[in-house]
């Protein structure tokens, strides 16, 4: 059995590669646990910070001629760092103010980071309203394929301020999951807190493995992400899997990538041997372990 260099089989750091020199258009996720954190002593630094670190490398993948889509979370929290709450909002009134006023803010940081690059952003704000009526999906798909078209970057969050239970995706992962089918990207990109997918809970069990390529999703797979109808909260590795599995079910792929690392996205579509692929193109011929194997 071949290795690559960081330890992974040579035939998945090719099937890997392979799968992923094909993308075109992808979707970029930003997770709220990399922009907002009201508990710090200077919030606004950090944002400011990480958004800029999105922007770059998106930025590099545009003039490596991807085409770019960002599907960003943290409006509630850069709301509740503007109005200096330490906690998120239990109303659900005070929760859409709150993200109203985040939303300003969210974009202002974004318009600003790109604005560098002499880029311009675009604003779309979704409900699950907008994938199941089909006027307003044709509407959303033709703004998303212009504003491209025209050099501009979606930046895409979903409408919290307006938002009920009936019509909210309720997470960002799932959202991203719909905007990659919806602009017919081929690859959607989660930037979270974690290395990626691990076949237990790192932070309980120390013998936790990274799973470097998934081709099947599996009952072990969703057990290990918390099952179904697991408590995890908002972004969650649950609704992860979630959005993988709505993406393969387009034949689309999904990654998820430490959001931390300053380059991580880079170097993921750069074919190097970091975080997780979700892959729809492909299985493990011959694997023996329950990621990938045929069920």
């Amino acid at each position: 059995m071949k290795m690559g260099k960081h330890g992974l089989e040579e035939a998945v750091v090719e099937q890997r590669k392979q799968a992923l020199k094909g993308v075109e258009r992808l979707v970029v996720k930003v997770g709220t646990s990399l922009l907002a954190d009201p508990t710090l002593a200077d919030p606004n630094s950090q944002i400011r910070k990480r958004v800029a670190q999105v922007v770059e490398q998106v930025q590099t993948l545009r003039m490596n001629g991807k085409k770019v889509i960002i599907v960003t979370s943290g409006a509630i929290g850069m709301g509740m760092v503007r109005l200096g709450l330490k906690s998120k909002p239990k109303e659900i009134p005070a929760k859409q103010a709150t993200a109203a006023i985040g939303q300003v803010l969210l974009m202002e940081e974004y318009a600003r980071a790109f604005k560098a690059h002499g880029v311009p952003v675009g604003q779309m704000l979704l409900t699950r309203a907008d994938f199941e009526n089909g006027h307003r999906y044709l509407n959303a798909r033709n703004t998303l394929a212009t504003l491209l078209a025209q050099g501009a970057v979606p930046v895409i969050n979903e409408n919290d301020s307006v938002a009920v239970e009936e019509i909210k995706f309720g997470d960002n992962d799932n959202l991203a999951a719909q905007v990659c089918n919806l602009a017919q990207a081929q690859l959607l990109v989660i930037l979270t807190d974690v290395e990626g997918f691990y076949d237990k809970d790192p932070h309980k069990d120390r013998s936790a493995h990274l799973v470097p390529l998934v081709s099947k999703i599996t009952r072990t797979i969703i057990n290990s992400a918390g099952g179904e109808g697991s408590n995890v909260g908002t972004g969650g590795m649950a609704t992860k899997i979630q959005a993988a599995r709505t993406v393969r079910a387009k034949h689309k792929m999904m990654a998820i990538v430490d959001g931390h690392r300053k380059d991580g996205l880079l170097k993921l579509m750069a074919f190097e041997e970091i975080g997780t692929l979700f892959s729809a193109n492909f299985t493990r011929a011959g694997n023996k372990g329950p990621f990938g194997q045929k069920r």
